[in-house]
């Protein structure tokens, strides 16, 4: 964290040059603004970037991990393939909720690929841009659970499961 002794020393040296109050004043709040926000980026989880590797590590240490792994956010599906080494297909969705009529075009894609007979991951990073009021797990709850299985800076991975019903129990 050698960003914020670097801002230190360059305030001090321009407030030392500065010839009037206001210039000094206005440099001391830009230099403790920008000690805030890399500290706040650095210790806050909600300001942290992803952590898409330890996500897949995390996926990559449950054993016999089985079926795809949606990510709701599809730009986030690419750092998790790169790190991720397993064999599930990393499925992204592009699907923004607020857009009208988004997230029934991509709905068919959603339950093709939980739709498995077993267990399916659903990867959760940056709602602002696809599901903010979660409707995906609203729509799902009545067939699936959502099961949190873990949280990392900025992602959280949910263990989607077909709910057993007695029509199901029937059909069998």
């Amino acid at each position: 964290m050698a960003v914020g002794p670097v801002l230190v020393g360059f305030g001090v040296a321009v407030v030392q040059r500065g010839e009037r109050w206001s210039t000094r004043l206005a440099v001391v709040v830009l230099v403790v603004i920008s000690m805030l926000a890399v500290v706040r980026h650095h210790y806050v989880d909600r300001y942290r970037n992803e952590d898409s590797r330890a996500l897949a590590h995390y996926i990559q240490s449950i054993p016999e991990v089985e079926g795809p792994i949606l990510v709701n956010a599809w730009y986030m599906s690419n750092p998790l393939r790169h790190y991720f080494q397993g064999k599930n297909e990393i499925v992204p969705l592009d699907v923004v909720v607020s857009r009208e009529g988004d997230i029934d075009r991509h709905w068919d894609l959603i339950i093709q690929h939980l739709d498995n007979g077993g267990p399916s991951w659903f990867v959760y990073s940056r709602e602002f841009h696809g599901d903010l009021n979660r409707e995906i797990p609203r729509r799902l709850e009545p067939d699936y659970r959502f099961e949190l299985e873990t949280k990392v800076a900025g992602m959280d991975l949910y263990r989607v499961v077909p709910r057993v019903t007695s029509e199901t129990t029937v059909a069998d």
